[in-house]
């Protein structure tokens, strides 16, 4: 029995179509993989440059003139004057950097990060103490930024991670300076 041009060119077809639906997801896998570890790098960066500067200065975050940290929030998006927190490269907040996703340096304060609860890791948050923001795009990217953030939670300390929302998540940079 020998096979007729149709079948030959639906078997085909078949093949070719499965293969290309491997191909996609192996080049998923490979692109999710890479921006977790770039990701992960970029905040063993940041927790290495808040460490360097704690213990040069006794300070996690800069201080003003009159003695009081005026840095909150680096970098800070609704500021147009760009301050420079030393020893961070700015490039490693970039959203581009980041694969979409917002990494913010967060100085905590019980009065301004309500969502963020004292207790949501083992050791509790005392004021002043920095700590990681990561937002995902609520877009059509933000399954892509998920899908990383899954991957590139599993290349970090254990327990170093909390979610306050679907989109907003907490990195304990203590859990990376302390490793």
């Amino acid at each position: 029995m020998s096979w007729t041009r149709f079948e030959v060119s639906m078997i085909s077809l078949a093949l070719l179509l499965g293969f290309s639906m491997l191909s996609y997801r192996a080049y998923q896998h490979i692109y999710f993989e890479r921006a977790a570890s770039q990701i992960v790098a970029n905040i063993n960066q940041i927790a290495d440059a808040v460490e360097n500067y704690e213990k040069r200065t006794g300070e996690s975050f800069p201080l003003s003139a009159d003695g009081e940290s005026y840095i909150r929030l680096f970098p800070d998006p609704f500021s147009s004057a760009t301050v420079d927190f030393q020893g961070v490269d700015a490039e490693l907040f970039d959203r581009a950097n980041n694969h979409g996703i917002v990494l913010q340096l967060v100085r905590f304060s019980v009065q301004r990060d309500r969502p963020v609860p004292i207790h949501l890791f083992e050791t509790p948050y005392q004021a002043g103490e920095p700590y990681l923001r990561l937002l995902l795009q609520y877009g059509s990217q933000g399954q892509v930024e998920s899908e990383i953030l899954i991957r590139a939670q599993k290349r970090m300390p254990a327990l170093s991670i909390g979610e306050i929302d679907d989109h907003y998540y907490v990195v304990d940079l203590r859990r990376f300076i302390n490793e």
